[in-house]
């Protein structure tokens, strides 16, 4: 058909990854790295909107635009990126109007309008991203029109305005964080795969941790109160959590894993405030222990840090072994780090926040990988173990001698009490194990406990993860059934979901 004509190239540096047309035909959007609007016409530039960049300098290398989509009327065009944050700005003056956080990178942005009996025309924002949810939400303020006004919005200059803040409004039943469900007991919430990773809150304003989170490889995220043990969050994620961590200020929930993006979710306000991309899986993350880093261990051996205070920029980075980071702590003067080639190393804190990765001390007892790290109070101690079956403890105050406790399992997870009188070891085979230091004879009480728990559960559990309340009032396990076990000392009766 000799109609259709090529009339003009756009040539651009990037991967174009969406274009779209205004409605009325007058601008055409094209997205790469940025978002770049140009006249229908002449086809000269009229705005790039550099503005949805992300701030952080190592996102802008990977940033893509994954969807965009102009309103009904035009007045707002809606970009979705792939570090999850979705923009709406005013195609007018190209301001800014809203900004919504996502768990991951939108795959399709859609406009709607309904009219509905005595309330007149609504607009709807539809966002779907990877992790298998759809967002809708209200968009801004609209007008009075009838049936053949297609205007949805008041004027371009009172919208601007006003369309900002709570004129975008959620649209009810939409979201999956499951306030309206908090009479919904436990065990209903127990993940369908194996418990990769669980956490307390560490608040020090109450006496008790506010939080247990746990993820799964069924790539959940499942979010308790510990006043009543009932469900407060459920997340889901394209792949896979390996590691969790809680800032110890309570204010963050980091979260990494196989998707090789960092998430930072804000307790408070239980939204998702950040998403980085990485080019490889991350296998754990921890906050140092006054939130000045957050640390991100890799499966291609980096090590990298963030400041969460400099709006999460990064500040150093630990590159010169290949071998996979699997595990790290931080106490009050010292960064540890396990690998897969049954390596630890000790940094000094203060140099590693300034950017100087020297060995404060190597240590290993075998070639297997180090599965768990862990400082004691204070740092004077640090136990270690991971496939080789043994644990290591190391004083520091002795030039790091050690001792060794033979389980002849895997060790899967290591932690010190918050006081510091007990370690707890888990591993392969229902393999638990809880020292008194002040004795040194094994807490028998809880592993009586445990197996009186799984009695008759039919095949053997691996305890994957434990972590102590802040409190030291309550451990925690996951399960390789997808089962979560909390126990209340000094008694360690079982007081959370059933297996």
């Amino acid at each position: 058909d000799e109609s259709f004509q090529v009339v003009h190239h756009v040539h651009r540096q990037a991967a174009v990854e969406v274009v779209r047309w205004k409605p009325d035909g007058s601008l055409l959007a094209i997205g790469d790295r940025e978002v770049v609007l140009f006249d229908a016409l002449s086809f000269d530039v009229v705005c790039e909107l550099r503005d949805v960049l992300p701030s952080q300098k190592g996102m802008k290398k990977k940033y893509r635009i994954r969807a965009m989509s102009f309103s009904p009327d035009g007045s707002f065009l809606a970009i979705g990126g792939s570090d999850g944050i979705c923009h709406v700005v005013e195609s007018q003056s190209f301001a800014l109007v809203y900004r919504l956080q996502r768990t991951s990178a939108p795959v399709s942005i859609a406009w709607g309008r309904q009219k509905i009996p005595s309330l007149g025309h609504r607009s709807y924002l539809g966002i779907a991203d990877n992790s298998r949810a759809v967002v809708i939400f209200k968009t801004g303020i609209e007008a009075a029109h009838d049936d053949d006004d297609t205007s949805v919005f008041l004027p371009l200059s009172d919208s601007a305005k006003t369309s900002k803040g709570d004129d975008w409004v959620l649209r009810e039943g939409s979201f999956r964080d499951i306030e309206e469900s908090t009479e919904q007991s436990p065990d209903r919430s127990r993940a369908i795969g194996t418990i990769t990773s669980i956490a307390f809150s560490r608040s020090k304003r109450r006496p008790n941790s506010s939080y247990l989170a746990y993820v799964s490889n069924d790539c959940s995220l499942t979010i308790l109160s510990t006043r009543d043990w009932k469900l407060v969050l459920q997340m889901e994620f394209p792949k896979p959590i390996r590691s969790i961590s809680f800032s110890y200020s309570n204010n963050y929930l980091a979260l990494g894993g196989d998707e090789g993006v960092l998430y930072v979710l804000s307790v408070p306000n239980r939204s998702m405030i950040l998403n980085m991309i990485y080019d490889s899986p991350i296998q754990t993350v921890a906050f140092s222990r006054h939130d000045e880093r957050l640390s991100i261990g890799m499966l291609d051996g980096v090590l990298s840090l963030l400041s969460p205070n400099d709006d999460w920029n990064p500040c150093g980075e630990i590159d010169y072994s290949e071998s996979p980071i699997l595990c790290q702590d931080w106490c009050s003067s010292y960064l540890a780090i396990g690998r897969s080639d049954g390596s630890v190393t000790v940094f000094d804190k203060e140099k590693a926040m300034d950017g100087f990765f020297l060995p404060a001390v190597e240590l290993s007892d075998s070639s297997m990988p180090i599965r768990s790290v862990s400082f004691g109070t204070g740092g004077r101690f640090l136990v270690f173990g991971g496939d080789a079956g043994n644990v290591s403890i190391v004083n520091r105050r002795e030039e790091w001698s050690s001792s060794q406790i033979m389980l002849r399992r895997h060790v899967l997870a290591t932690k010190w009490s918050p006081g510091g009188r007990y370690v707890v070891f888990t591993g392969l085979n229902q393999t638990l194990r809880m020292i008194d230091t002040l004795t040194g004879d094994e807490v028998q009480a809880i592993r009586a406990k445990y197996s009186e728990i799984t009695k008759g559960n039919g095949d053997v559990q691996d305890l994957t993860c434990v972590d102590f309340s802040k409190c030291g009032n309550f451990i925690a396990f996951g399960c390789s059934n997808g089962g979560v076990h909390i126990l209340r000392g000094p008694d360690w009766e079982l007081v959370g979901p059933p297996a």
